[in-house]
Protein backbone atom coordinates (compact mmCIF):
# COMPACT_ATOMS: atom_id res chain seq x y z
CA UNK A 1 0.00 0.00 0.00
CA UNK A 2 2.86 2.34 0.90
CA UNK A 3 4.60 1.54 -2.38
CA UNK A 4 1.38 2.17 -4.34
CA UNK A 5 0.91 5.56 -2.66
CA UNK A 6 4.48 6.62 -3.54
CA UNK A 7 4.03 5.44 -7.11
CA UNK A 8 0.79 7.39 -7.48
CA UNK A 9 2.41 10.53 -6.05
CA UNK A 10 5.35 10.14 -8.41
CA UNK A 11 3.03 9.77 -11.43
CA UNK A 12 1.01 12.82 -10.38
CA UNK A 13 4.21 14.83 -9.85
CA UNK A 14 5.54 13.80 -13.27
CA UNK A 15 2.27 14.78 -14.97
CA UNK A 16 2.21 18.15 -13.23
CA UNK A 17 5.81 18.89 -14.22
CA UNK A 18 5.11 17.99 -17.85
CA UNK A 19 2.10 20.34 -17.92
CA UNK A 20 3.99 23.34 -16.59
CA UNK A 21 4.76 25.87 -19.29
CA UNK A 22 8.45 26.73 -19.72
CA UNK A 23 9.46 29.82 -17.78
CA UNK A 24 10.82 32.75 -19.76
CA UNK A 25 13.33 34.81 -17.84
CA UNK A 26 13.18 38.61 -17.96
CA UNK A 27 16.57 39.89 -19.11
CA UNK A 28 17.55 43.02 -17.12
CA UNK A 29 17.58 46.30 -19.05
CA UNK A 30 21.34 46.69 -18.74
CA UNK A 31 21.85 43.23 -20.32
CA UNK A 32 19.48 43.69 -23.25
CA UNK A 33 22.22 44.60 -25.74
CA UNK A 34 24.48 41.72 -24.74
CA UNK A 35 24.29 38.73 -27.12
CA UNK A 36 22.51 35.70 -25.68
CA UNK A 37 24.52 32.45 -25.79
CA UNK A 38 22.25 29.38 -25.71
CA UNK A 39 23.86 26.36 -24.05
CA UNK A 40 24.27 23.40 -26.40
CA UNK A 41 24.42 20.00 -24.75
CA UNK A 42 21.73 17.55 -23.67
CA UNK A 43 21.04 16.21 -20.18
CA UNK A 44 23.42 13.24 -20.62
CA UNK A 45 25.98 15.14 -22.68
CA UNK A 46 29.61 15.00 -21.64
CA UNK A 47 30.12 18.45 -23.20
CA UNK A 48 28.43 21.87 -22.99
CA UNK A 49 29.10 24.76 -25.38
CA UNK A 50 28.10 28.42 -25.41
CA UNK A 51 29.79 31.24 -27.28
CA UNK A 52 33.50 30.50 -27.41
CA UNK A 53 33.45 28.47 -24.19
CA UNK A 54 33.50 24.68 -24.08
CA UNK A 55 33.01 22.48 -21.01
CA UNK A 56 33.90 18.82 -21.52
CA UNK A 57 34.87 15.65 -19.61
CA UNK A 58 31.94 16.38 -17.29
CA UNK A 59 31.91 13.62 -14.69
CA UNK A 60 30.81 12.95 -11.13
CA UNK A 61 33.74 12.65 -8.75
CA UNK A 62 34.71 11.89 -5.19
CA UNK A 63 34.36 14.76 -2.76
CA UNK A 64 37.49 16.73 -1.88
CA UNK A 65 35.79 17.80 1.36
CA UNK A 66 35.54 21.50 0.65
CA UNK A 67 32.31 21.51 2.63
CA UNK A 68 33.74 20.65 6.04
CA UNK A 69 31.07 22.85 7.63
CA UNK A 70 28.31 20.70 6.13
CA UNK A 71 29.65 17.22 6.90
CA UNK A 72 27.35 16.61 9.87
CA UNK A 73 24.24 17.49 7.91
CA UNK A 74 21.61 14.90 7.06
CA UNK A 75 22.02 15.29 3.30
CA UNK A 76 24.58 14.03 0.79
CA UNK A 77 27.34 16.08 -0.79
CA UNK A 78 27.34 16.01 -4.61
CA UNK A 79 30.68 16.49 -6.39
CA UNK A 80 31.52 16.90 -10.05
CA UNK A 81 34.35 18.11 -12.26
CA UNK A 82 34.91 19.24 -15.83
CA UNK A 83 37.43 20.81 -18.15
CA UNK A 84 36.77 24.20 -19.74
CA UNK A 85 38.50 25.69 -22.76
CA UNK A 86 38.12 29.07 -24.43
CA UNK A 87 38.48 30.37 -27.98
CA UNK A 88 41.97 31.59 -27.02
CA UNK A 89 43.08 28.07 -26.11
CA UNK A 90 43.22 28.53 -22.34
CA UNK A 91 42.16 25.45 -20.35
CA UNK A 92 40.90 25.15 -16.78
CA UNK A 93 40.39 22.17 -14.52
CA UNK A 94 37.14 22.78 -12.65
CA UNK A 95 35.81 21.05 -9.56
CA UNK A 96 32.61 21.74 -7.58
CA UNK A 97 30.59 20.32 -4.73
CA UNK A 98 27.32 21.19 -3.04
CA UNK A 99 24.88 19.65 -0.52
CA UNK A 100 21.84 17.91 -2.01
CA UNK A 101 19.50 19.90 0.18
CA UNK A 102 17.71 22.55 -1.88
CA UNK A 103 18.49 24.55 -4.99
CA UNK A 104 17.79 27.68 -2.95
CA UNK A 105 20.60 26.72 -0.56
CA UNK A 106 23.54 29.02 -1.33
CA UNK A 107 26.19 26.54 -0.18
CA UNK A 108 28.38 25.86 -3.20
CA UNK A 109 32.16 25.48 -3.52
CA UNK A 110 34.20 25.36 -6.74
CA UNK A 111 37.79 25.73 -7.85
CA UNK A 112 38.91 26.71 -11.36
CA UNK A 113 42.62 26.03 -12.04
CA UNK A 114 44.41 27.22 -15.19
CA UNK A 115 46.35 24.17 -16.41
CA UNK A 116 49.08 26.41 -17.85
CA UNK A 117 49.43 28.82 -14.91
CA UNK A 118 49.44 27.52 -11.34
CA UNK A 119 48.87 31.03 -9.99
CA UNK A 120 45.67 31.55 -11.96
CA UNK A 121 42.99 30.10 -9.67
CA UNK A 122 39.35 31.05 -9.31
CA UNK A 123 37.52 30.07 -6.11
CA UNK A 124 33.75 30.11 -5.84
CA UNK A 125 32.52 30.13 -2.24
CA UNK A 126 28.72 30.16 -2.03
CA UNK A 127 27.91 33.44 -3.83
CA UNK A 128 31.41 34.94 -4.05
CA UNK A 129 33.88 34.27 -6.88
CA UNK A 130 37.46 35.25 -6.04
CA UNK A 131 39.79 35.60 -9.04
CA UNK A 132 43.12 37.18 -9.94
CA UNK A 133 41.16 39.80 -11.89
CA UNK A 134 38.98 40.78 -8.94
CA UNK A 135 36.02 39.73 -6.81
CA UNK A 136 32.74 38.81 -8.48
CA UNK A 137 29.49 38.54 -6.52
CA UNK A 138 26.75 36.14 -7.58
CA UNK A 139 23.12 36.95 -6.78
CA UNK A 140 20.01 34.84 -7.23
CA UNK A 141 17.66 36.16 -9.92
CA UNK A 142 13.87 35.77 -9.72
CA UNK A 143 12.36 37.84 -12.55
CA UNK A 144 10.36 35.97 -15.19
CA UNK A 145 7.50 36.76 -17.53
CA UNK A 146 4.01 36.37 -16.08
CA UNK A 147 5.26 36.60 -12.48
CA UNK A 148 2.40 37.74 -10.27
CA UNK A 149 2.92 40.44 -7.68
CA UNK A 150 3.27 39.00 -4.20
CA UNK A 151 3.79 35.43 -5.43
CA UNK A 152 6.50 33.21 -3.96
CA UNK A 153 9.95 33.91 -5.38
CA UNK A 154 11.17 31.30 -7.86
CA UNK A 155 14.90 31.05 -8.60
CA UNK A 156 15.31 31.31 -12.39
CA UNK A 157 18.90 32.45 -12.77
CA UNK A 158 22.00 34.10 -11.34
CA UNK A 159 23.47 37.56 -11.84
CA UNK A 160 27.23 38.14 -11.80
CA UNK A 161 28.10 41.50 -10.28
CA UNK A 162 31.37 43.48 -10.38
CA UNK A 163 30.81 46.10 -7.68
CA UNK A 164 27.44 47.58 -8.71
CA UNK A 165 27.71 46.56 -12.36
CA UNK A 166 25.95 43.50 -13.80
CA UNK A 167 28.51 41.70 -15.95
CA UNK A 168 26.81 38.35 -16.55
CA UNK A 169 23.61 36.35 -16.28
CA UNK A 170 22.86 32.65 -16.49
CA UNK A 171 19.32 31.44 -17.07
CA UNK A 172 18.64 28.11 -15.29
CA UNK A 173 14.85 28.38 -15.34
CA UNK A 174 14.50 25.43 -17.73
CA UNK A 175 16.88 22.51 -17.20
CA UNK A 176 18.70 21.46 -20.39
CA UNK A 177 17.63 24.70 -22.08
CA UNK A 178 19.86 27.28 -20.41
CA UNK A 179 21.27 30.57 -21.73
CA UNK A 180 24.28 32.65 -20.72
CA UNK A 181 25.00 36.37 -21.14
CA UNK A 182 28.52 37.76 -20.55
CA UNK A 183 29.47 41.40 -21.08
CA UNK A 184 31.91 41.32 -24.05
CA UNK A 185 33.58 44.55 -22.89
CA UNK A 186 35.08 42.75 -19.86
CA UNK A 187 38.71 41.72 -19.92
CA UNK A 188 39.10 38.14 -21.17
CA UNK A 189 40.06 36.64 -17.83
CA UNK A 190 36.95 37.99 -16.12
CA UNK A 191 34.81 36.66 -18.98
CA UNK A 192 36.36 33.23 -18.46
CA UNK A 193 35.60 33.31 -14.75
CA UNK A 194 31.97 34.25 -15.39
CA UNK A 195 31.77 31.42 -17.93
CA UNK A 196 33.23 28.93 -15.45
CA UNK A 197 30.83 30.10 -12.75
CA UNK A 198 27.86 29.90 -15.15
CA UNK A 199 28.81 26.38 -16.24
CA UNK A 200 29.13 25.27 -12.62
CA UNK A 201 25.69 26.63 -11.72
CA UNK A 202 24.11 25.01 -14.79
CA UNK A 203 25.62 21.65 -13.85
CA UNK A 204 24.60 22.09 -10.21
CA UNK A 205 20.95 22.46 -11.25
CA UNK A 206 21.12 19.57 -13.71
CA UNK A 207 22.76 17.24 -11.19
CA UNK A 208 20.40 18.26 -8.39
CA UNK A 209 17.37 17.35 -10.53
CA UNK A 210 19.07 14.15 -11.70
CA UNK A 211 19.70 13.15 -8.07
CA UNK A 212 16.16 14.11 -7.07
CA UNK A 213 14.54 11.91 -9.70
CA UNK A 214 16.99 9.04 -9.09
CA UNK A 215 16.18 9.15 -5.39
CA UNK A 216 12.45 8.85 -6.10
CA UNK A 217 13.09 5.93 -8.45
CA UNK A 218 15.24 4.14 -5.86
CA UNK A 219 12.71 4.60 -3.07
CA UNK A 220 9.91 3.30 -5.29
CA UNK A 221 12.02 0.29 -6.34
CA UNK A 222 13.01 -0.60 -2.76
CA UNK A 223 9.41 -0.39 -1.54
CA UNK A 224 8.36 -2.86 -4.22
CA UNK A 225 10.23 -5.70 -2.49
Amino acid sequence: MKNLSKLILFIIFTILISCIKPVKIVVPDNMQNIPAMPVVGTEKSWRLDFGGFHAYNIIDSDSRIFLTDARNASYDIKSFEFMMSTAGGTQYECYCEFPMKSLDDETFRCMFQNVYNQFDIGKLTDRSLSTSSGEITIEGYYEFEGMKSGSKKVLVGYLFMDSDNTIGLVDVSNTNNETVWIDPSLDLHKQIMVAAGSTSLILKHRKWYEGFYNNIDQETSLDSF
